[in-house]
C-alpha cells in the first residue's frame, strides 16, 4: 500500500487491504478490555469505519444502538485516540502477517452469506452477493430474486463486495451482530456470569428447548461479544455451541461458526488444540449441506492428518470418535459427489478405527449408517433412482444391512438417529419401489416427531417424498409429515436443495476431476 505516511507504511508493511482491514479488527478487539472499550464501541467503530469491506452510515449505526448521531461520533473519535495508540505499539510490519490460508471460492461466497446475517441489514448484503455474482458470471443473471427493489443501492453495494471478501479471507474476528438490550426469557432466569450462561445454553440444546433457544444465544453473546470478554475456553465454548444451534436448522451462518472455531482455536489455544479439528469437520459438514462437496472433502482429510499428528489427550467419546467421524463423512461426501467408487479406501481405514473402537455406540451407528448408504448407492442407477442389482444375494445383503442399521438406530435411543433411520429406510424404499414400506417410514417419522420433532429433518423427509412422488405414482398419495416451526430457522439462510440426500444429491455435485482420494 502506497501514499500513506512513512509511520504507517512502517505498520503495515506489505499487507493487502483486506490483510490490513482484518488486523486493525483483531488490534482492537484483542485489547478491548484493556482499553476500557464496550463491546457496543468496538461494534459501532468497526461497522461505521468499513473494516468489514463493507460499510455502515453512523446514522444508521446510531439508530441501531439507540442513541443520537452526535454521541456516536463521539465515541467513533473517542475509539480512534485508542486505536492510534495501539498502533503505536506495533513492531515493524506489526500488520502485515502471514498470507491467509486458502479458501475455495464457494466457500468464500458461502462464508459471505453467513455473514450477511450478523450485518445491520442481512437482505442487502445478499443482495449484494447475487449482484456481485452475477455481475462475474453471465449464466446467473437469470436466476433468482433480489430481496429488495432498491436498484441503485444494490449496484452500489455490488462493487464494495470485493473488499469484503478479501477482508474474509484474512479471517477477521467474528462479528456476534448488534449488541441487544437484556430480554425476558420465560421459565428461564438469565445468567450474568459467562460460564453459566455457556451452561445453560449448552443444556437447552440438548434439551431442543427451541423456542426459548434465541434469547439464549443472544444473551450469551452479549455477555461474550469477543475474545476479550472472557477468556478464550469461554469464547471457544461459545463459538461451537453457535455452530451448533446454526448447523442443525441448516442454517448458513454454521459455517462461519465453525471457521471461527478452528482459527481461534489454532490463535489463542495452538495448532494441536482439539478444536482445532471440530472446526475443520464443522466446516465440512456445512460445505457438504450446500453441496460443495470438493471444499468439504478438504477438510474433512486435513481432520483426519490433525487427529493423527495431535492424537486425543482425553478419554472422553467426542475425541476418540474423531478420526472415525471425520473417516465416515468423507466416505458419504465421495457417495454424494457420484464417486463412490472412491470410497473404498476410507471406507476400509473407517471400519479399521470401529473394531477399535467396537463398544462404542454411536460408532457402530454411524459405521453401519455409511456403509448401508455406500452400498446402496453402488447398487442404485442414479438416472432413474432404481435398484440395479441383479444378483439376489446381493439385494439380501442390502436388506441384512438396513436392518442391522435400524436396529443400532433404536439403540442409540437419540431421536435425530432414529429420525434419520426412518429417512434412509424412505431412500431404499424408494429406489425399490416399496410403497408398503415407504408409508410404514413415514408413520414410524411422523411418530417419532410428536416429542421430538426437528425441522430440518422433518423437511428433508419431506423432500424425498416429493421425489418419490416425482418417480413413481405408487407414492403419489403419502401425505407428507408435519414439519415442526423453529425460530431460528430461515429459508433466506438454508440449501434450496440440500446437499445431505442420497443419491439425490449426485445431480447437484460440482464439476471435478475424477480422482482417488488419498488419506494419510
Amino acid at each position: 500500500m502506497t501514499g500513506l505516511p512513512a509511520a504507517v507504511q512502517r505498520l503495515v508493511g506489505r499487507a493487502s487491504a483486506g490483510r490490513l482491514r482484518a488486523g486493525l479488527t483483531w488490534l482492537v478487539v484483542r485489547n478491548r478490555v484493556a482499553a476500557n472499550l464496550s463491546a457496543p464501541e468496538v461494534w459501532l467503530w468497526v461497522e461505521t469505519s468499513g473494516l468489514r469491506g463493507l460499510r455502515t452510515k453512523v446514522a444508521d449505526a446510531a439508530r441501531l444502538l439507540g442513541i443520537s448521531s452526535r454521541q456516536a461520533h463521539r465515541r467513533i473519535k473517542a475509539v480512534d485516540v485508542i486505536v492510534a495508540g495501539l498502533l503505536d505499539t506495533l513492531a515493524v510490519d506489526g500488520l502485515a502477517g502471514p498470507p491467509p490460508p486458502e479458501l475455495s471460492n464457494d466457500e468464500l461466497l458461502l462464508t459471505a452469506q453467513g455473514d450477511s446475517f450478523t450485518m445491520p441489514e442481512p437482505a442487502r448484503a445478499l443482495d449484494a452477493l447475487t449482484s456481485y455474482a452475477r455481475n462475474r458470471q453471465p449464466s446467473l443473471r437469470k436466476s433468482g430474486l433480489y430481496l429488495d427493489r432498491h436498484k441503485d443501492r444494490r449496484y452500489r453495494d455490488a462493487s464494495r463486495v470485493g473488499g469484503w471478501l478479501a477482508t474474509l479471507l484474512h479471517h477477521p474476528p467474528l462479528s456476534t451482530g448488534i449488541p441487544r438490550p437484556l430480554t425476558d426469557c420465560a421459565g428461564i432466569e438469565l445468567a450474568d456470569d459467562p460460564q453459566v450462561a455457556l451452561q445453560q445454553l449448552r443444556q437447552v440444546i440438548i434439551a431442543k428447548q427451541r423456542d426459548v433457544l434465541p434469547v439464549l444465544l443472544a444473551h450469551t453473546a452479549r455477555l461474550i461479544p469477543d475474545v476479550a470478554a472472557a477468556g478464550v475456553d469461554a469464547w471457544l465454548s461459545y463459538l461451537h455451541l453457535s455452530y451448533h444451534a446454526a448447523m442443525e436448522v441448516e442454517h448458513v451462518s454454521a459455517l462461519r461458526f465453525a471457521q471461527a472455531l478452528q482459527n481461534d482455536a489454532e490463535r489463542f489455544a495452538g495448532v494441536g488444540d482439539p478444536r482445532v479439528r471440530r472446526g475443520l469437520q464443522g466446516r465440512g459438514h456445512i460445505l457438504q449441506m450446500f453441496g460443495h462437496y470438493e471444499a468439504a472433502l478438504s477438510c474433512f482429510m486435513r481432520a483426519v492428518r490433525h487427529a493423527l499428528h495431535f492424537p486425543p489427550s482425553t478419554d472422553s467419546e467426542d475425541e476418540l470418535t474423531t478420526t472415525h467421524g471425520a473417516l465416515a463423512q468423507i466416505v458419504v461426501t465421495l457417495a454424494m459427489s457420484g464417486r463412490a467408487g472412491h470410497a473404498d479406501g476410507p471406507a476400509r481405514r473407517m471400519l479399521a478405527e470401529a473394531d477399535r473402537l467396537s463398544d462404542v455406540s454411536e460408532i457402530r451407528f454411524t459405521t453401519a449408517r455409511r456403509m448401508f448408504e455406500l452400498d446402496l448407492v453402488k447398487s442404485t442407477r442414479p438416472d432413474v433412482l432404481e435398484l440395479s442389482v441383479t444378483s439376489g444375494g446381493r439385494h439380501s445383503r442390502l436388506e441384512a444391512q438396513l436392518d442391522r442399521f435400524l436396529e443400532l438406530a433404536h439403540h442409540t435411543g437419540k431421536p435425530n438417529r432414529i429420525l434419520a433411520a426412518h429417512d434412509i429406510t424412505l431412500l431404499y424404499a424408494t429406489v425399490t419401489r416399496d410403497r408398503g414400506l415407504a408409508t410404514s417410514a413415514r408413520t414410524d417419522f411422523a411418530h417419532t416427531t410428536e416429542t421430538d420433532g426437528y425441522a430440518n429433518l422433518s423437511d428433508r423427509f419431506n423432500r424425498r417424498l416429493r421425489t418419490a412422488a416425482a418417480l413413481s405414482g405408487a407414492f403419489a398419495d403419502i401425505a407428507p409429515v408435519p414439519t415442526p416451526t423453529d425460530p431460528l430457522r430461515d429459508p433466506l439462510a438454508t440449501p434450496a436443495g440440500t446437499g445431505l440426500l442420497l443419491p439425490l444429491a449426485i445431480p447437484m455435485a460440482r464439476t471435478h476431476k475424477s480422482q482417488t482420494t488419498s488419506l494419510p
